[in-house]
């Protein structure tokens, strides 16, 4: 592993510790008394949408096609459930933290050198974590913010309202490392060249 990786993955580890410190002291210091615990078991959900009923009919006439998709609660910011598209089954359990599932940017064998980004799933507290590892970062984010929708399946305001952070380590970029990005697409996200 190079030293720029082994650099990365000790700045990364810093801040996701110093956020978890915080997250610990804000229900601490707010007296947050936790909610009953979220259901982790996916939940068949049923969709129905018109569809088209033949490619290049002059008929106007819908058909309803009925498909299931597994769903996966997570609580947001705000205490809100929000339903996601299942991604724990094809996301790649951590092999010493079972309670950390790789979106991105790691494989059977860990980080992959050359990941642009890596997104992370925390289910002890349903949140995201977007590392951030190539300039420019702005598009560099773009990227991780439409993978990460397409996995779970939601649109941006959705998105703004999960626990999430998006982070770049100090040997990426100086200037924005140790403060959370947002996504592009947030009110209060931070606005990148």
């Amino acid at each position: 592993m190079s030293e720029k990786t082994k650099a990365a993955i000790f700045s990364l580890l810093i801040i996701v510790v110093i956020g978890a410190v915080a997250w610990a002291v804000a229900f601490k210091f707010f007296d947050i008394e936790p909610t009953e615990p979220i259901a982790r078991e996916p939940t068949p959900v049923v969709s129905t949408e018109p569809r088209p009923s033949l490619v290049g009919s002059n008929s106007s006439i819908a058909t309803t096609s009925t498909e299931t998709r597994r769903t996966y609660k997570v609580k947001g910011e705000d205490g809100r459930v929000i339903a996601v598209r299942d991604f724990t089954e094809s996301a790649l359990q951590d092999k010493n933290n079972k309670e950390v599932k790789y979106l991105a940017g790691e494989d059977e064998n860990g980080f992959i050198e050359d990941a642009l980004y890596v997104i992370s799933f925390f289910s002890e507290d349903d949140s995201f974590t977007i590392s951030l590892f190539a300039q420019p970062i702005g598009a560099t984010r773009k990227r991780a913010e439409s993978e990460l929708l397409s996995k779970l399946g939601i649109e941006q305001a959705d998105a703004c309202l999960l626990r999430y952070v998006v982070l770049v380590p100090f040997d990426v970029d100086k200037n924005y490392s140790g403060r959370n990005l947002g996504f592009s697409f947030c009110p209060g996200a931070v606005q990148l060249p």
